[in-house]
């Protein structure tokens, strides 16, 4: 359970700085120990408007302790106010926000987390691969056109988030791009997180602890903050997104199908061929190689374009 208290500043500026004006947010405590509960644990949800974030700031205020407090990064539906109107009550059933609930999408969140065992914080050695993970992530993608995302120390990692303009039903593109970042980056020490796509996901709030497991002293809980934001906050380009998103083909189970040449290198051509997708000549691109698809193998007929990329 948490022992740090939330930091009611920290929590003010994202707020301020993460929502658009006029935007719904819900708030949900996870595990909350409250007074005369006997020691039953709660999960708690409320929803609040730009002009209530004071009252927000101050019911959080209010729980004693808790195992992690999370927001909806995305636009909900203004009517889920009167599910809990500007305040924080017992979650019931359907009282969460869903899918279709949220009115579009502002966020593409890359979470990146270091690989530990389940319930416990990480080190500050863990934290610290995270980090530099985020740096390279951060290096490459705006090397290739990318606006710099927002920055945040989620206490045993750090997430980036980069602005986008998508509805909410986007045809699993922000699904396709975490798991292009995820063949590209992740590794057996930090993670890309893949399950970040669905747009009703919570997501840590900056200025409130993380709480994982026991607090000691070399994995110790930590407060969530901002630690960058861009001005002014630019969406990523619809191009960059598709482009992202073709770079990873999948075959049955999810599986990144494999094809090598004699050489050992993966033999795109061959894999194409097998898989029966038509393409164009390959060109050079960034010191790799790039095939144009002659129709996009998820949204076939639809006019899309995807790639397939093979880097040096």
């Amino acid at each position: 359970m948490a022992r740090l208290k939330c930091d009611p500043l920290e929590v003010q500026r994202a707020l301020d700085v993460l929502l658009d004006p006029g935007q719904v947010v819900e708030i949900r405590v996870l595990e909350s120990l409250r007074e005369g509960r006997g020691g039953l644990k709660d999960t708690l949800s409320g929803f609040f408007d730009k002009k209530h974030h004071g009252d927000l700031v101050e019911a959080m205020g209010a729980v004693g302790e808790a195992a992690g407090f999370y927001w909806t990064l995305n636009p909900v539906h203004p009517g889920l106010l009167a599910r809990s109107h500007n305040r924080l009550k017992r979650a019931g059933k359907g009282s969460a926000t869903g899918d279709r609930e949220v009115q579009c999408r502002r966020w593409l969140p890359v979470d990146l987390d270091p690989c530990r065992p389940a319930g416990i914080s990480a080190t500050e050695e863990e934290k610290a691969h995270a980090f530099s993970l985020a740096d390279r992530i951060e290096a490459d993608l705006t090397s290739e056109g990318w606006p710099a995302p927002v920055r945040i120390d989620s206490g045993n990692g750090t997430h980036l988030l980069f602005r986008v303009d998508l509805p909410g039903a986007d045809g699993g593109l922000v699904e396709r791009c975490l798991k292009a970042l995820d063949s590209r980056y992740s590794s057996e020490v930090v993670k890309v997180d893949t399950s970040n796509f669905n747009p009703s996901r919570i997501f840590k709030l900056p200025g409130t602890p993380a709480c994982k497991g026991d607090d000691t002293p070399d994995r110790p809980h930590r407060m969530s903050r901002l630690l960058k934001v861009p001005n002014p906050l630019v969406p990523v380009p619809l191009e960059l997104l598709e482009f992202l998103a073709a770079q990873v083909v999948e075959g049955a189970g999810g599986k990144i199908l494999e094809q090598t040449s004699p050489e050992g290198r993966f033999d795109v051509e061959t894999w194409l061929q097998r898989h029966g997708l038509a393409f164009q000549t390959a060109k050079p691109y960034q010191g790799g190689q790039i095939w144009v698809l002659e129709d996009c193998p998820w949204r076939p007929g639809d006019g899309e374009t995807a790639f397939v990329i093979q880097r040096e």
